[in-house]
């Protein structure tokens, strides 16, 4: 959904996003093909 051509604000807002994620305690890594996928049961719908 952030890729989608009328999402045109969340490069911009993706900064302040990270800075608050990052004071809630959360980390970010890089993913790299040693990265095992998150599979979620039934997908994002079911």
């Amino acid at each position: 959904m952030h890729d989608a051509a009328a999402k045109v604000t969340t490069v911009e807002a993706l900064p302040r996003i990270i800075k608050y994620l990052k004071q809630q305690g959360y980390a970010f890594g890089v993913i790299t093909p040693k990265v095992a996928p998150v599979l979620f049961p039934g997908g994002f719908n079911g």
